[in-house]
């Protein structure tokens, strides 16, 4: 929870920064101070210092993806940003793939502070690589003041609405005070940072931006894309985890093929584009997209290690289609000296709208799932001949008591559980087909010329 409030307050900083001190100096001490926070998170002892490093740690990755992004577009020429962006998009789709499959095996067959040190190395090899590559390419340093007053209610605003998302479930809703303090103090501070923004001289949000069509399409579409693309990931090893006897490691192997899906057709993308245009392999990925939504909503408790694969590598398809054109449209519509500061509010709405999308539909796995339990319990009771036939059933394996009780509440918790995972894969998948239409807005219009039409008269 802490580490996405710092992350979201910095990232929407991120384009004062970068005026502020140059777009290298800045990414520079990003990843300089991730690395440090780090080594301090697996050094924490208790979970207080570990809360507050991993704050600080969110903190200073929040400029990393946008200042590099605004690097790419400054350091390659036009004509090969589609590719640039399909490498890009790679190595964002790669990383949460690849990431619960090292943390699970250090969490589960090792200690979980290395789930930190790993990023040492990493973070150190980076640091030195961008110092020595990346020095002519810093920009020029302003003497911009940071909106203090706009800062302030970010910061409000986004802790209070982060607790609201994470907490929700935990503290049931509406029902819990907190929630309602929380909801309300993100609400006013939220409202009122806009209406700050909107009359201040140099706001910390320019939300003049958003009268790019493309930016602002491009805003929307990946705010309920990446809502839907969190709960795909976070949902099902969820499920694999609490009711299908997965660990860690086992969970994170299951969802590993999304990532192969990408690296087999990331780089055809910026060829689709160069041809087709943004707008036809963005309706191609959420087609793909919602066909592996629709064959995740037949799956069923004793569904395979092998389907489940199998699933995941066809959203993996889908997602490469989306990442490519979706990541380049902000960094192709946006002026350079906005770059930085539109880029963060970008990414801003992409780590909010997967916060969103974790909640929302988290929520629903456990809601529903309680839900199915019950309709399964008004059926399967003493009363009913055939409970009684299937209770009898379970006693010849030498279950008696309470643990066949046990047992059979851990089998209608599956069976529940499974019917749930067939509702919320029709979901995702009825949003990934309407987000097909949204994209259309994103279609550029030709021109028409302004000049007037001579006309020739030959005599």
């Amino acid at each position: 929870t802490f580490f996405t409030i710092g992350n979201s307050i910095i990232l929407l900083a991120s384009g004062y920064l970068a005026s502020r001190f140059g777009n290298v100096t800045t990414l520079l001490w990003a990843v300089f101070w991730f690395t440090v926070f780090s080594m301090l998170c697996g050094f924490s002892k208790n979970l207080f210092t570990l809360v507050v490093f991993r704050f600080l740690q969110g903190a200073a990755a929040g400029p990393i993806l946008p200042i590099s992004q605004a690097l790419l577009k400054r350091i390659h020429p036009p004509h090969v940003l589609d590719k640039v962006m399909a490498t890009f998009a790679f190595v964002t789709l790669g990383a949460p793939v690849l990431g619960p499959i090292v943390g699970g095996y250090f969490c589960v067959d090792y200690t979980w502070p290395w789930i930190f040190y790993i990023n040492l190395p990493v973070g150190i090899f980076c640091f030195f690589v961008d110092r020595l590559t990346l020095k002519n390419y810093n920009g020029k340093n302003s003497e911009e003041r940071l909106d203090f007053v706009g800062f302030l209610l970010l910061f409000v605003g986004i802790t209070a609405l982060q607790l609201f998302l994470d907490k929700g479930q935990t503290w049931d809703w509406f029902r819990s005070p907190l929630i309602k303090i929380t909801f309300t103090v993100a609400a006013v501070s939220l409202t009122y940072l806009l209406m700050w923004c909107l009359v201040a001289k140099r706001p910390l949000i320019k939300l003049s931006l958003f009268r790019i069509r493309n930016f602002t399409v491009a805003s929307l579409v990946m705010f309920f894309f990446y809502a839907t693309y969190f709960g795909c990931i976070v949902v099902i090893p969820l499920w694999l985890q609490t009711y299908l006897g997965y660990d860690a490691l086992r969970a994170g192997i299951a969802v590993a093929p999304l990532g192969v899906g990408a690296l087999l057709v990331t780089p055809f993308v910026p060829k689709i584009v160069a041809n087709f245009g943004r707008i036809v392999p963005l309706c191609i990925g959420f087609l793909i997209m919602t066909a592996a939504n629709f064959y995740t909503s037949y799956f069923y408790a004793e569904v395979s290690m092998h389907n489940i694969m199998l699933s995941r590598f066809y959203l993996g398809l889908g997602i490469s289609f989306i990442f490519v054109p979706l990541l380049a449209m902000p960094v192709i519509a946006l002026p350079n000296n906005d770059l930085s500061n539109g880029l963060g509010v970008f990414h801003f709405i992409r780590g909010i709208s997967g916060a969103i999308g974790t909640s929302i539909f988290t929520t629903l796995f456990y809601r529903r799932t309680v839900h199915h339990h019950h309709d399964f319990i008004d059926v399967f009771n003493y009363y009913n001949p055939q409970s009684r036939a299937y209770m009898h059933e379970i006693e010849s394996y030498h279950l008696r008591g309470q643990s066949s009780l046990t047992l059979l509440n851990d089998l209608v918790d599956q069976q529940a559980s499974a019917l749930t995972i067939e509702e919320i894969s029709f979901v995702m998948a009825i949003c990934c087909f309407t987000l097909c239409f949204l994209v259309l807005f994103g279609i550029e219009r030709k021109k028409h010329s302004s000049q007037p039409i001579h006309h020739v008269v030959v005599e």
